[in-house]
């Protein structure tokens, strides 16, 4: 489901994308998805990744969503930014630099229906996330996978993180590049980072 009516109500490059989005549906098999909804207005978004090979590109991308034209625009812009890339090149995919390319690709302030675009930013997230647990739960190897963009392993970053003063997941990136992908396991290395670089 896309709720676009009333499109002529949002400023132009918002309406623009919501009038005719091309990403909408489902892929039906072989994707990985997302789910985020916003407790303001009750409104949902569904986000499904394609995602191949190794370390993987973003294939394609589809959604649907109870979500008004911003939610729509924004999810139109993401998949269209994301689709190509590879998961290596996303460099965690910084709240602050997303939010900055919406606002100017959709002509928007920096700080209008800022709900609108992290419910879908949460959604995509989430995809990525599940993304990491199918690849992780295929894994064999001696020490668990712990970032599957780079396929950095546990063992690798407790080294880094025993072998650093004050280690962080920016200085753990730094060395291993876990964490500098997709960015999906960020909680996990913070994880390692809390115990000392020994699994909890």
């Amino acid at each position: 489901m896309c709720n676009n009516s009333d499109v002529g109500v949002y400023p132009e490059k918002v309406a623009r994308r919501a009038r005719a989005p091309k990403n909408v549906g489902s892929f039906g098999s072989d994707f990985v998805y997302g789910r985020a909804a916003s407790f303001e207005c009750g409104a949902a978004m569904v986000i499904e990744l394609r995602i191949a090979g190794k370390p993987g590109v973003i294939e394609a991308g589809r959604f649907r969503t109870s979500g008004c034209g911003y939610m729509v625009a924004t999810a139109e812009l993401l998949i269209s930014y994301l689709k190509g890339r590879q998961l290596t090149d996303l460099h965690s995919l910084p709240d602050d630099e997303i939010m900055t390319l919406l606002s100017r690709e959709l002509d928007i302030g920096e700080n209008e229906r800022t709900g609108c675009r992290i419910v879908v930013l949460e959604a995509l997230r989430g995809a990525l996330a599940l993304h990491r647990e199918t690849v992780v739960s295929r894994y064999q190897g001696d020490s668990p996978l712990v970032c599957s963009c780079f396929g950095v392993s546990e063992e690798v970053i407790a080294e880094a993180i025993r072998a650093t003063a004050d280690a962080t997941i920016a200085t753990v990136g730094e060395k291993t590049k876990a964490g500098t992908g997709c960015g999906s396991c960020q909680l996990v290395l913070q994880s390692l980072i809390d115990t000392g670089g020994y699994p909890g």
